[in-house]
């Protein structure tokens, strides 16, 4: 009988994480055997800013950057990393209006109070990011998958948002001003 140890060293701060894997016969196995016997289920949680980070590592060649993605991607996958199921935010949940917006739009464009409840996300430069969020799950904490995942579909689907390119989808074209606000740049850093 063989064991094998899996264990990971992270450094969060540099975003660098080092794995170990060690294959030991029965007998040379450290003390903790019983521990390792009765472990059935292991927890892996994926640093989707560390992910971010490593293909911002990459840039700018494009190239690297993508095949950076592909490796994220492919480790997310293998990890089961998804994303809960949509939750839409109701009015009875207990969420306080944001009341510098509301006071903005009854100045503004009160017909979408009629519509629309402002709540507050952090302004920290992954505002858009926490209010998909917020919109689709009830809760902003899954705005850094979000923004990885946004990061690989652009990186790993490029022509399909390039204008220059033949593949490039159509109905973008309306709205040129998305593909101009809103670049990889802007999302990756």
């Amino acid at each position: 009988m063989w064991f094998i140890f899996f264990f990971a060293l992270a450094d969060h701060q540099n975003s660098h994480c080092n794995a170990f894997i060690e294959i030991l016969p029965y007998g040379d196995t450290p003390a903790f055997e019983p521990a390792i016997l009765s472990l059935h289920v292991a927890v892996i949680a994926i640093c989707y800013e560390s992910a971010l980070q490593c293909i911002r590592q990459r840039g700018p060649n494009i190239e690297t950057m993508r095949t950076q993605a592909r490796a994220e991607q492919l480790l997310m996958s293998f990890y089961n990393c998804t994303l809960p199921a949509i939750s839409v935010p109701s009015t009875d949940d207990s969420v306080p209006c944001h009341q510098p917006s509301v006071d903005l739009l009854e100045v503004n464009s009160p017909w979408m109070l009629r519509q629309y409840e402002p709540v507050f996300v952090a302004g920290d430069g992954n505002c858009l990011f926490r209010a998909v969020s917020y919109a689709l799950y009830s809760a902003d904490k899954y705005y850094m998958q979000l923004r990885l995942l946004c990061v690989i579909e652009i990186l790993l689907n490029v022509d399909f948002y390039d204008t220059a390119s033949t593949s490039f989808y159509g109905p973008y074209a309306l709205q040129p001003s998305v593909v101009t606000v809103i670049g990889l740049q802007d999302i990756v850093f």
